[in-house]
């Protein structure tokens, strides 16, 4: 028998059974307070057309995806059509800070890494005020954050990342891991339409 090397990345990628396993035992879920799962949103859709002209209706209107289909007649049930959700999960790691596990909430579109200040302090983390800057979230509100933390070590399975941490007062996350935690591990991702 001949032993066969194959990256975590191509194996995800063709074996979606695999794949489903790995996201549910890495995934959050959601828990109601009786204790039960919550039910997960219906499915959505993505169209998948190559040619017809483009339907149009006011966008304030609740018919937008009925003119549409009615648009396009030729439409079968069968048809590739997708329409995208409301929302989906929150991407997150779960990291071992000092002796202590803490939720990582991962958002490649934020240019700094964040923790909040009482995280900061019930981890024992040292932090410098004097380097604080302006931080302006997606309402356009800006706040200052209250400073950085400087080589903290996060420990992700075997994989351990050194980062500069800024240290915020009241943001809805623990600790938010931005742009320089992907570019510093190299992380890509891929996102699939059954939301893995």
């Amino acid at each position: 028998s001949s032993l066969v090397s194959i990256r975590q990345e191509d194996l995800l990628a063709i074996a979606p059974d695999y794949r489903k396993k790995v996201k549910e035992g890495v995934t959050s879920c959601r828990i109601g307070v009786d204790g039960n799962l919550l039910d997960i949103e219906e499915p959505t859709y993505l169209l998948n057309q190559q040619s017809s002209s483009p339907a149009t209706a006011d966008m304030g209107t609740e018919e937008v995806l009925e003119v549409f289909m009615n648009k396009r007649k030729e439409l079968t049930e069968g048809d590739k059509i997708y329409v995208g959700r409301e929302s989906m999960s929150i991407q997150g790691v779960m990291a071992v800070v000092g002796e202590y596990p803490v939720h990582c909430i991962t958002d490649w579109g934020c240019s700094i890494n964040a923790m909040l200040v009482a995280i900061c302090n019930a981890l024992g983390v040292m932090f410098d005020p004097m380097h604080c800057i302006p931080l302006q979230s997606a309402n356009s509100k800006t706040d200052w954050t209250l400073g950085i933390a400087r080589d903290v070590l996060f420990h992700f399975g075997n994989v351990t990342a050194i980062l500069q941490v800024h240290i915020v007062d009241s943001p809805t996350y623990d600790v938010l891991l931005g742009c320089p935690f992907g570019v510093l591990t190299q992380a890509r991702t891929q996102s699939f339409l059954s939301g893995d």
